[in-house]
């Protein structure tokens, strides 16, 4: 891996000189984690990671001799870094079409709000009256699941940080917008160790899981089926106290003027242990309704009715496949599994 270190403007491809200037030498033994390749016409390339906090690209020259395509460790020590200003910033809020051709072949050229202070900022219209409804819905479901109670910060403790994150949800099939997205979540970096939280280890299926499970179904001539549990981590209870700053947008003042901050009660997304809180109570009730879970992979779980084998259950995260035997219902399945 050949990094950019001479510092000199005219050694960057041409096509690309215009869209970054120069920002000193990176501190040494850093070590940068690479995300993207842009390649240029004159077969040269800008290695890339952008940071959404400041909508700025850190890019290093490369002159060809990169191999790996998906994300590779490297270590950047006296490498220049150049701050990129990335195409999406070419939008901003207040200059971006309001009313864009909304396909996913055009999806460069659709702004999406970072947070709730650029959806702010947007000018009224079609697209951002998308990301307003799906910002809506949002907060409807964490008021409607008791994600969390509002109330004075109590003395001696502290808080820890929110987002709205939004995103466009495309058909793989047509190309056109399926729906927009809004997730309001914690900043799980701010929380503390042994006090915002403490185990989060949760369980992940390996692709021979995958494999295995094929496999059982297709010996047993089972019909498969598959779910998503919809916002799956708030069915979940937290055990900690949490106490958490409103996103922009969403404050609310006591009678004395001052914001009002979340008591969380559900695990929201972002947290740390929300992974593990959600793992340990679908195991939990899973059990509960006679499910046996493989000695060897705790992703796949089995339902006995008289000693024969009725379903078998692959589960990642949220999301499950589930084969059953051409005797049975998809509605008794659905029953069986109780969601």
């Amino acid at each position: 891996m050949n990094v950019f270190v001479t510092g000199l403007l005219e050694h960057f491809p041409s096509s690309a000189k215009k869209l970054f200037k120069l920002a000193g030498t990176a501190n040494s033994n850093r070590v940068m984690r690479i995300t993207r390749i842009k390649a240029y016409p004159d077969d040269d390339a800008l290695i890339t990671q952008y940071d959404p906090d400041t909508d700025e690209y850190i890019v290093f020259y490369d002159d060809g001799s990169y191999e790996e395509a998906n994300q590779v460790d490297m270590d950047i020590d006296k490498a220049t870094i150049a701050l990129v200003t990335s195409q999406r910033a070419l939008m901003t809020p207040e200059n971006c079409d309001t009313n864009p051709i909304l396909t996913y072949e055009n999806r460069d050229n659709i702004f999406i709000p970072a947070n709730s202070k650029e959806l702010q900022r947007m000018k009224p219209g079609p697209l951002k009256s998308l990301f307003l409804e799906a910002y809506a819905v949002e907060k409807g479901n964490l008021e409607s699941q008791v994600v969390y109670t509002l109330m004075m910060l109590p003395a001696g403790t502290r808080t820890i940080r929110s987002r709205a994150v939004f995103d466009l949800k495309w058909d793989p099939i047509t190309g056109l917008l399926d729906k927009a997205k809004c997730r309001i979540v914690a900043q799980g970096f701010t929380q503390r160790d042994g006090i915002d939280f403490t185990a989060t280890y949760a369980s992940t299926p390996k692709l021979s899981s995958m494999r295995l499970f094929l496999w059982l179904i297709t010996q047993l001539g089972m019909k498969t089926e598959e779910f998503d549990v919809k916002a799956a981590y708030l069915h979940s209870d937290l055990l900690e106290e949490i106490y958490m700053q409103p996103p922009y947008g969403m404050e609310t003042y006591s009678d004395s003027g001052r914001v009002l901050v979340m008591k969380l009660n559900k695990s929201l997304y972002g947290l740390r242990q929300s992974g593990h809180n959600w793992m340990n109570d679908m195991f939990t009730f899973l059990r509960e309704q006679k499910w046996t879970q493989s000695l060897s992979d705790t992703s796949i779980w089995d339902y006995k009715h008289d000693g024969i084998t009725q379903m078998i259950l692959f589960i990642h995260t949220d999301d499950g496949k589930f084969g059953y035997i051409p005797t049975a219902t998809v509605g008794w399945c659905v029953k069986t599994l109780g969601v």
